[in-house]
């Protein structure tokens, strides 16, 4: 449920809605209904039973596990499969992340859905995007310069990518602004005894 609070939230809720309802793909979040009364508007999407990643993640690590590159590889095609078909139809997300990553059904990797498409807009080829959106420690150094085009959504991919795989963050800082620096300046390196087992393969993916 989305509160209208603020003067534009009814046009973002039907923007977010419209672009969502235009997507068929098994690895998109589908909407069934989208209402108002007086109290709120509301979008009403199939039920999804599962963990979003980013719970799955810590519930894992609280118990000293973590994703095999077999199970990660699964989730990232789904990921990549649901963002070269928004792509095909000219819809860039912009906010992908483990919090808007979440599985159908409970316990099945292979139920990924993406959701939340509120930050989500149509793109024309060519034309650059401007706006300053998404989630920091996802965000691409285009969108934190303010220039920037669909692309966006495969830096995020290979962010999630690195997490999966090692358990870790590509980049932290408590400071936005630090945040923001160690995007456009820090070198990845896929260094430590979290990647010690991982593939040459799935090492170049995420590179």
């Amino acid at each position: 449920t989305l509160r209208l609070k603020h003067p534009n939230l009814r046009t973002l809720i039907l923007k977010a809605a419209e672009l969502l309802a235009s997507l068929t793909h098994s690895h998109i979040i589908k909407v069934l209904d989208v209402f108002q009364d007086e109290s709120g508007f509301y979008i009403v999407e199939e039920l999804c039973k599962g963990h979003d990643l980013c719970s799955l993640l810590k519930e894992m690590s609280a118990r000293g596990k973590q994703l095999d590159e077999e199970e990660a590889r699964s989730l990232v095609k789904q990921l990549e499969s649901a963002i070269s078909y928004m792509h095909k139809v000219g819809i860039c997300h912009r906010d992908i992340k483990l919090e808007n990553m979440i599985l159908a059904e409970s316990g099945n990797l292979n139920s990924l859905k993406i959701i939340d498409f509120g930050l989500s807009t149509r793109f024309e080829a060519g034309v650059k995007m401007t706006e300053q959106v998404g989630s920091p420690y996802t965000a691409a150094p285009e969108i934190i310069l303010g220039y920037y085009d669909e692309k966006v959504d495969m830096w995020s991919a290979g962010v999630i990518a690195y997490m999966i795989l090692s358990g870790k963050e590509v980049f932290s800082a408590q400071i936005l602004q630090v945040l923001k620096k160690r995007i456009l300046y820090d070198e990845i390196a896929l260094k430590g005894k979290e990647w010690n087992g991982i593939s040459s393969q799935g090492k170049d993916f995420v590179m």
